[in-house]
């Protein structure tokens, strides 16, 4: 009889030794269940900051593209100011070139008529001193 009794004891061991197995299989599997959970939760972030800087460097693209057409686009007008600027200043050369010649005669022209200012004034004194 008493063997018997042993025989439970023994078989009772197991048996608490059986469910904590379970227990710590069951453990493991729900650890490894949530593992898993965060895995995918991480690997969904991941995948949801992967797009949103792909929908971002699509932004930038397009800024960069625009900012690109303004600059060819202020580039062409500087060009065209420049080629403006230098017709204007080739007009002004030509123009100065071609009124230097009457600029040259009203200089002779004002130069003969001080000097005949100059000579009527001697005159005059000398008309002046004889008639002293």
């Amino acid at each position: 009889d008493g063997g018997g009794g042993g025989g439970e004891v023994g078989g009772g061991d197991a048996a608490a030794a059986l469910a904590e197995r379970e227990a710590l299989i069951d453990e493991l599997r729900g650890r490894e269940e949530e593992a898993r959970r965060r895995e995918s939760e991480a690997k969904r972030r991941a995948l949801d900051k992967i797009g949103a800087l792909g929908e971002e460097s699509a932004v930038l693209r397009e800024e960069a593209a625009e900012l690109r057409r303004r600059l060819q686009e202020a580039e062409a007008v500087a060009a065209e100011r420049g080629e403006v600027v230098a017709a204007l200043e080739g007009r002004l050369e030509a123009s100065d070139a071609a009124s230097s010649p009457e600029v040259a005669a009203l200089e002779a022209e004002r130069a003969a008529a001080a000097e005949a200012a100059r000579q009527a004034a001697a005159a005059a004194e000398a008309a002046a001193a004889a008639a002293a």
